[in-house]
């Protein structure tokens, strides 16, 4: 079973010629990005997020994750903090902060010439109230 889910993930990822993983240093989006690079190869481009909603310490995992794996590492700065719907901390606030995060994410993918976008959202998230998953979905219009 679990075989086959990962050839089913692997065939997916080989649909395109090059990715952008929205790393966060996570175990999902580690397992992801790993897939991404066995596909891919020198083709496939982390980019983690910092700011004061990220911690430290996945930021230095997924730095030393990205080294011993060689695999090319973007780390850029978003600003969620100066979105006044942010700021107000209400329960969609997780839609506020993926939109400042997937809009740099596409601009350095257009910019850069990659095909795709991945994250490593999990099946059982789309049934949760997820705003983030909102906000990606607005962006692709």
């Amino acid at each position: 079973m679990v075989n086959k889910k990962l050839s089913k993930l692997e065939n997916f990822v080989k649909k395109y010629n090059s990715a952008i993983v929205a790393y966060s240093g996570g175990v999902d989006s580690s397992f992801l990005l790993y897939i991404c690079k066995k596909v891919l190869g020198d083709k496939v481009l982390a980019v983690t997020a910092t700011s004061a909603t990220y911690t430290k310490e996945e930021l230095e995992f997924a730095k030393k994750f990205t080294k011993k794996h060689k695999i090319k590492h973007l780390v850029i700065k978003t600003s969620e903090f100066k979105n006044k719907n942010f700021l107000k901390n209400l329960s969609d606030r997780c839609f506020y902060c993926k939109k400042e995060l997937f809009s740099k994410l596409e601009k350095i993918r257009k910019k850069l010439n990659y095909d795709v976008i991945f994250d490593a959202t999990n099946y059982d998230d789309l049934f949760d109230f997820r705003p983030g998953e909102e906000a990606k979905k607005f962006l692709m219009l």
